[in-house]
């Protein structure tokens, strides 16, 4: 029985890198039949320059979820912050999607503790912290 549950969990672990290797392939499959002029316009509309689209397009469209997961933990409305603040909150994709701490951070959001250990792995700590104050300034 123990050799099932290791073989459930290996299949679960290559059924999530699969699909992120998927989702990837797909990004820059689309991202190679842009063009230049299509890939400002958008990166724009993003707020961001065309090279960290391009780096976003290849990284795939899950690079940043661990983001929105650690917001909610966090009691911080990701649509209120997108609303108030689009160019922080772009930023904070952006930074979440080229962190080299995924793995700290999936660990701490499966264990239920990165509610208070983000700020020893989290590159968007300083901001998640000043959006966390600011929300519990408005409910006062």
């Amino acid at each position: 029985m123990q050799n099932h549950t290791f073989l459930d969990g290996a299949r679960a672990i290559f059924a999530r890198y699969w699909g992120l290797y998927r989702d990837r392939a797909i990004s820059r499959n689309e991202l190679a039949y842009m063009s230049e002029w299509d890939i400002e316009l958008l990166a724009r509309d993003c707020g961001i320059s065309p090279g960290q689209f391009k780096d976003m397009m290849r990284r795939g469209p899950h690079a940043a979820d661990e983001l929105a997961e650690l917001m909610q933990v966090l009691g911080i409305d990701e649509a209120s912050l997108k609303s108030v603040n689009p160019g922080t909150f772009n930023d904070m994709k952006l930074i979440c999607a080229e962190c080299w701490h995924k793995s700290d951070c999936r660990r701490s959001l499966k264990k239920g503790t990165a509610g208070q250990d983000y700020v020893n792995f989290c590159n968007n700590a300083d901001l998640l912290v000043a959006a966390r104050a600011s929300i519990q300034r408005a409910a006062a």
